[in-house]
């Protein structure tokens, strides 16, 4: 082999070699992992509205093509955030309003992770009169890239998933898992998505909340992120009054209504995202992280441009556990 051969050999060996990989996404390509933070995991909550988009959802539903094109965009956001785990409320598991699209199952796949689930409506084979809610079933949902090695499903309604005349009712849930992060650590992540209405019926969720985590607390940090449905007392003043009304937000609090809201825990931390509700002209931050426990820290917090995807934008993350 001549010189000139030999040269142009370890040139392209030097090139295979040293060039980054990029995980590609379609046309998009994931973002390199955070610099410096080599323990840090990167979670996104974020309030689906089973991907519809801006509401209301019309009464005859989406068309599929719309479902699966926000899908894709849904997918591309979480790839190009490099989502290590996803804390999702309003996900459709198979409904008719969005074509039958098994939201929860494409965006595992598609993101190679594992999955657990609570469901919180459903109403397929029962008599319901409203079109859009028909053969329905959707509910919260933990995505992980990290194997999940535990998990539990903690009520926080006091009624039945089937009411009245056969309907369907939406009940409140508490998911919470445990993943196995690599050298022999642990992190449990909670969501949950409580009433939208009854400022009352929140209170008792959120302790309801606060006594089922007080177990898992006695060995691990716990990190909770959600859609509260409970805004700050100084965003309240602002609101108009049709919004107040109708989600319960009045403005004379209690103490402990205040964050962080659970109150009567030590070893609470918060970190503020900027207002999430509603899309576009957001007035109110009522999807938050939580950390309780040691051992666990909240390096950052980031609001996420969701915009077409959801009611709510979407929120990151940084965590680092010790």
């Amino acid at each position: 082999m001549n010189r000139a051969c030999c040269f142009l050999l370890v040139l392209v060996l030097t090139l295979a070699f040293s060039s980054p990989v990029w995980a590609e996404t379609g046309k998009t390509k994931a973002a390199p992992r955070d610099a410096g933070e080599p323990q840090a995991i990167r979670v996104v909550l974020a309030n689906l509205h089973v991907l519809a988009g801006i509401p209301p959802i019309p009464k005859e539903g989406l068309p599929k093509a719309k479902v699966l094109n926000n899908l894709d965009r849904a997918v591309r956001l979480f790839k190009q955030e490099n989502a290590d785990v996803l804390l999702l409320q309003e996900v459709d598991f198979s409904a008719w309003r969005t074509g039958h699209v098994r939201q929860l199952d494409e965006l595992a796949e598609r993101l190679s992770m594992n999955a657990a689930l609570a469901t919180t409506y459903d109403s397929r084979g029962l008599n319901e009169p409203v079109q859009v809610l028909r053969n329905c079933h959707f509910g919260v949902a933990i995505l992980s890239r990290f194997p999940i090695v535990r998990q539990d499903v903690i009520p926080l309604s006091p009624d039945p998933m089937k009411g009245k005349q056969g309907r369907a009712v939406e009940r409140r849930v508490l998911l919470i898992a445990e993943l196995a992060l690599p050298a022999q650590r642990s992190m449990v992540v909670a969501t949950t998505h409580l009433d939208a209405q009854d400022a009352e019926l929140r209170r008792r969720q959120r302790r309801w909340m606060r006594d089922a985590l007080q177990t898992w607390l006695e060995h691990h940090p716990v990190l909770l992120g959600g859609d509260f449905n409970e805004p700050l007392l100084a965003e309240r003043e602002t609101l108009p009054q049709a919004i107040r009304k109708k989600h319960d937000w009045g403005i004379r609090l209690q103490p402990s209504l205040e964050w962080p809201f659970l109150p009567n825990y030590h070893n609470v931390s918060s970190l503020a995202s900027g207002k999430t509700y509603p899309y576009p002209n957001a007035l109110v931050d009522i999807d938050r992280f939580h950390r309780f426990g040691s051992g666990m820290s909240l390096l950052h917090i980031k609001r996420l441009d969701s915009r077409g995807l959801s009611d709510h934008y979407f929120v990151k993350a940084l965590v680092r556990v010790d």
